[in-house]
């Protein structure tokens, strides 16, 4: 009977051993299906969510900005063009009055030069 007794108690005292191996053992899996390696550092599933998340949030904020500004400056690039463009006619249109006028004052400076040689 006492033999029996201590045979249980070996047996059971390994059972536990065996136990207690067993839950660690379930603890580290759990662990490392809980957790990603992310850069070499483990973190939580919970927190790398959160970082890849907030990255995709920081580019898409970027990606509109970006827009924004380019739209505006396209706006004020064909702005400017047109300007660009209408001042580019009236400096045509100016040049070549100018020359008009220039050529007149020739004609009626000759005309002038011919009136008092005859």
């Amino acid at each position: 009977m006492q033999s029996e007794l201590e045979s249980q108690q070996i047996q059971l005292g390994l059972i536990q051993t065996n136990l207690q191996e067993t839950q660690d053992k379930l603890a580290l899996a759990e662990k490392r299906e809980n957790d990603i390696s992310f850069l070499g550092i483990q973190t939580s599933k919970t927190a790398y969510n959160s970082i890849v998340w907030s990255i995709i949030i920081a580019l898409a904020v970027l990606l509109f900005f970006f827009l924004y500004k380019f739209k505006n400056s396209n706006v004020v690039t064909r702005e400017t063009q047109t300007k660009l463009d209408e001042l580019e006619k009236e400096f045509e249109l100016h040049r070549q009055r100018a020359l008009e006028r220039e050529q007149q004052l020739n004609r009626k400076l000759l005309d002038e030069v011919n009136k008092n040689k005859g």
